[in-house]
């Protein structure tokens, strides 16, 4: 996604990965400041928590960033390599890199879109790896010289690359794919009666994915089909070209999620009253935990009382929650102690919005009826809601006509 963001002579430009794609570890994130390379954490940090609420933990968003900024205003001479600066004002940067990230997130909303898997494979090949290079566009048996191939293939290879999110940058495994794939060259030329299905380049190991092209937009299109439910956790909707699958749980609970937050952050939170309140019995290092963060959790709906020694009185909760098991949430809470006693409220507050709207949701197995499901459905278009749940995971799948056309092989 493109970025182009100016503010009191600060310009930060390039793009950022969709919230739909990740990685494992932050090598694939690049920042130019003032035409150089630097490795900087508080941007970095910043970028993060922008995607806090649309990866799943231990994934990292992908992005190449370029700030200009008043020489005047950062430190070259921290680092002995010059590969880091020191900000005059750090809350300053973080703010524009977070609200930065966090407007370009806010304008993307799409489905995930289905990732059709390809199996290839040579005889020798004892690897793996990842790329978009379609199996029906194999090179044609050639005649010519191991080298003029090897031109053709890198060429090819590059320039289906040049489209792709999965770039190989690997160049000895490089090497040895374009190898591999020359010998399968060869297979075919010396055998050009056989059939691709029963070439061994086609049955093994190496791997490539391939991104099916799709643009139905689900939340603004008026007629949909509902076809009904599988394993029931996933629902399936038929919508022009396009058939949508979605995960039950994780709609329900981005929609859970955006009116807890909505309504927190308009100080609107409804409570409901329990008629008889919840009783939570704790250990000493529990106890001064709660007690500490009584008005965090009042914040969050919870009317949570000392009752006596290692106990507390519950007697209300969020009622957009309705349903939820008090008693599993705070011992959900409570179990995760160590990762939350150093946490400012803003921080403790957006880490268990998700917990609390996960709690409440229809769950997986849930048997939903029509009514439910249409129901689940208006809420989402009514909302306009994020195509994700709170934890990163994608609520809703999209497989075009075409790609399932593909894979029955009525086209090619």
């Amino acid at each position: 996604m493109k970025v182009d963001f100016k503010k009191d002579g600060i310009e930060i430009s390039g793009y950022i990965s969709k919230p739909t794609f990740s990685k494992s570890n932050r090598t694939y994130q690049t920042l130019i400041i003032n035409n150089r390379y630097v490795i900087n954490s508080l941007i970095s940090t910043a970028i993060q928590n922008a995607y806090e609420n649309y990866l799943m933990k231990g994934q990292f968003p992908v992005y190449i960033l370029n700030l200009k900024i008043p020489a005047n205003t950062i430190d070259v001479n921290v680092h002995p390599n010059k590969l880091d600066v020191k900000f005059d004002n750090t809350q300053f940067v973080y703010g524009l890199f977070y609200s930065c990230a966090m407007m370009t997130i806010n304008n993307f909303n799409a489905p995930k879109q289905v990732e059709v898997e390809l199996n290839l494979h040579t005889k020798n090949s004892g690897f793996s790896y990842l790329n978009t290079l379609n199996a029906e566009e194999e090179p044609k048996p050639q005649t010519s010289s191991k080298e003029q191939d090897y031109s053709k293939l890198q060429q090819e290879y590059v320039s289906l690359n040049a489209n792709s999110s999965n770039v190989l940058n690997d160049g000895n495994l490089l090497a040895k794919v374009y190898e591999n794939k020359i010998n399968e060259i060869s297979i075919k030329a010396q055998n050009p009666q056989e059939n691709t299905s029963e070439n061994p380049f086609l049955q093994s190991t190496m791997h490539s994915t391939m991104q099916s092209t799709v643009q139905t937009d689900f939340l603004h299109e008026k007629n949909y089909k509902v076809i009904g439910t599988c394993f029931n956790t996933y629902i399936i909707v038929e919508i022009n070209d396009s058939i949508f699958v979605l995960d039950q749980h994780a709609c329900h609970e981005r929609l859970n999620f955006d009116k807890l937050t909505e309504q927190i952050e308009n100080k609107h939170l409804l409570v409901q009253q329990l008629l008889i309140p919840t009783i939570l019995n704790v250990n000493s290092l529990e106890y001064n935990f709660i007690l500490s963060n009584l008005e965090n959790f009042k914040n969050l709906g919870f009317m949570v009382e000392p009752f006596g020694k290692d106990c507390f009185k519950i007697s209300s909760f969020p009622s957009v929650l309705n349903g939820i098991n008090i008693l599993e949430f705070f011992n959900a809470v409570l179990a995760d102690l160590s990762n939350f006693k150093n946490l400012k409220t803003v921080d403790l507050v957006r880490h268990k919005l998700a917990t609390m709207a996960c709690k409440a949701s229809i769950k997986a197995g849930d048997r939903l009826s029509l009514n439910d499901i249409d129901l689940l459905i208006e809420k989402m278009k009514k909302n306009n809601m994020r195509l994700m749940c709170p934890h990163g995971r994608p609520s809703v799948i999209e497989i075009s006509k075409t790609e399932l056309e593909k894979w029955f092989k009525r086209i090619v």
